[in-house]
């Protein structure tokens, strides 16, 4: 008799474990969330019905594959799982997916270690909400406003490739009556160079204006990144009434799209350059790195923004600036590209006197391993 009473509830917490299971199995299956999981070695174990939806793969194609495929760049998988595994969790992290046919997905990925009843890690669950629509929205959106900069960037940028193009039509005139072969060897030198000089310049307008969202996240030195935007900023506009500082410390390294930090600091320089276009003043651009955060400034002496305005300059499509000056969109997009990347914005502003705007990002993590060794 107790062999049977012992036989009935073994089946019946077998049969409640099936039904637990089952219950556990639709609440997956049945998410609007991709959730995928994996072991220790990075394999797939769990693939659900979104996941096989918004990623071409069927579960059973899935299942025991290298969960690397599904990313569109792995290194930034093992960035990410650098953090998982000293805080356990990552969360609302926005990355890019690959489908089975090579688009991407964009998603906001929550990603945490996957723990056993005796709290030793076997792998890690990763819960996916599909951001493509949205994404693809802001990307437009940080687009329109560099288009919308690029016009006025336009016009100075002529002007310096003029430059170098008047000297190569110059020395060629001259070699075309030139007979002496040594001067003739000096006038084509003065045509490289000043080909070489013109081809620079439009590089970096190149660059500036190629739409961000087909670059990969990467390891950038924003200093670096500052200076390239200054060099950008002084072919376009007129420098004789202002003068600059610049205190750019290097090794200042965070991990992000180099395209889009690099509209945050053009779009802040140009602000500066058109705050002092009257009367002139000065402009600091200073980094630095401070433990884990990587400290940005943009200085000048302008016209500042009036008291009343400033709990309005995040505001989209807001500005002060005359028809034609602006869209209203420059800090409101400079706002979502440095939250996007865990940074933060602190704009101080005195009308009359001038504005600072001081920005900090995370130190890139592998930096700050090598530092506290």
């Amino acid at each position: 008799m107790e062999w049977a009473d012992k036989n009935n509830k073994n089946e019946k917490d077998w049969n409640d474990l099936k039904k637990t299971n089952r219950y556990l199995q639709q609440i997956i299956n049945n998410s609007k969330d991709m959730i995928i999981t994996t072991d220790k070695n990075g394999l797939i174990v769990q693939f659900n019905r979104e996941a096989e939806e918004k990623l071409g793969y069927k579960k059973e194609q899935a299942i025991n594959s290298q969960v690397s495929i599904l990313w569109q760049n792995p290194a930034e998988r093992e960035k990410i799982m650098e953090l998982v595994w000293e805080d356990g969790v990552v969360r609302n992290k926005d990355i890019a997916l690959l489908s089975k046919d090579g688009k991407p997905v964009y998603v906001s990925l929550t990603l945490s270690l996957l723990e056993n009843d005796v709290g030793s890690v076997v792998g890690t669950v990763g819960i996916c909400r599909d951001i493509s629509e949205k994404s693809m929205l802001r990307q437009k959106l940080v687009q329109s406003e560099k288009m919308a900069g690029l016009g006025t960037l336009a016009s100075g940028i002529a002007h310096e490739i003029n430059n170098p193009l008047a000297g190569v039509l110059g020395m060629a005139e001259a070699i075309r009556d030139e007979n002496d072969l040594e001067k003739i060897k000096s006038f084509s030198k003065d045509i490289i160079d000043y080909t070489l000089e013109a081809s620079a310049i439009v590089k970096e307008l190149s660059d500036y204006s190629r739409i961000a969202i087909n670059e990969a996240i990467s390891t950038i030195d924003l200093s670096e990144l500052i200076e390239n935007s200054f060099k950008i900023i002084r072919h376009s506009n007129d420098f004789s009434k202002i003068s600059f500082e610049t205190d750019l410390q290097k090794d200042c390294w965070i991990s992000a799209n180099s395209g889009e930090i690099q509209q945050i600091f053009t779009n802040l320089i140009t602000n500066s350059i058109d705050a002092m276009e009257d009367k002139g003043g000065e402009l600091v651009l200073k980094c630095s790195r401070d433990n884990k955060i990587i400290k940005a400034v943009v200085s000048d002496t302008g016209i500042g923004i009036k008291k009343e305005h400033l709990n309005r300059i995040y505001d989209p499509f807001f500005t002060t600036k005359l028809p034609g000056k602006g869209t209203g969109l420059g800090l409101f997009v400079i706002y979502k590209i440095i939250s996007k990347y865990k940074g933060n914005i602190d704009v101080v502003s005195e009308e009359g006197k001038g504005t600072s705007v001081f920005l900090t990002f995370p130190l890139l993590p592998s930096f700050l391993k090598t530092q506290d060794k």
